[in-house]
């Protein structure tokens, strides 16, 4: 009675059982190895930004301010502020004469395409008696643009009242800058390094922090040298 109850499977159906158990097993290991890349992938957005390894392209910034904090200014104590899509407001272009004033001043990424412009909206071009020219101040408030190398046409990137100055800028490639400064717009109020880094690609803006108290001494006078020709 058993035997004819129970109906073992005949040679036509062992082929169907075993193709859907190899098909079920690879569609259960497909899953797992697509959750697998999810968490992976979910575990680097959630990743804070870094920029410290970005600070080794500012030699010169990055070692004043060693020199001017008695070597306590730390690369590695910058924090990731925040991040947002830039929408850069209207646009305008240098006269010829503003041009050739200030072209000497832009950082130019390496194909020469892009630059940026820190000191065009506040500083003014003085001639000394030893026939140099320099920049100095001339407005509290400061920007940083970007210039359409063959157009001369800016964008403004970055604004601020006399709090915050903005000191030098390299380009990573020809994408990505880095900008440096300092600024009292923090919990403290006191003024401390800040770093931008500006995403061409996506007009993305991330902003880093200084996240220790630091005396700096003659660090705000950091762009005097530089503006000398």
């Amino acid at each position: 009675m058993c035997k004819q109850m129970f109906n073992r499977p005949d040679m036509k159906t062992k082929p169907l059982l075993l193709i859907s158990f190899f098909l079920l097993l690879a569609a259960c290991r497909s899953g797992d190895r697509q959750a697998g890349t999810q968490e992976q992938a979910d575990s680097v957005d959630t990743a804070a930004p870094n920029i410290s390894d970005d600070l080794r392209s500012l030699p010169q910034w990055t070692g004043f301010l060693q020199k001017t904090t008695g070597g306590r200014f730390d690369v590695r104590k910058f924090d990731f502020l925040g991040s947002d899509v830039h929408q850069p407001p209207a646009t305008d272009s240098f006269s010829a004469e503003e041009w050739n004033t200030y072209r000497p001043y832009l950082k130019y990424n390496p194909a020469g395409t892009l630059a940026i412009d820190l000191y065009s909206y506040n500083m003014i071009p003085v001639k000394r008696k030893n026939g140099t020219v320099t920049l100095e101040g001339g407005e509290p408030d400061a920007e940083v643009a970007l210039v359409a190398v063959k157009t001369g046409r800016r964008q403004r990137l970055l604004f601020s009242g006399p709090g915050t100055l903005y000191q030098d800028a390299r380009w990573l490639n020809d994408s990505v800058a880095v900008i440096t400064g300092i600024s009292d717009a923090n919990e403290s109020n006191q003024p401390l390094p800040v770093v931008w880094r500006y995403h061409v690609n996506g007009q993305r803006m991330e902003t880093f922090g200084y996240a220790d108290s630091l005396s700096l001494g003659e660090a705000p006078h950091y762009t005097d040298s530089l503006l000398q020709r």
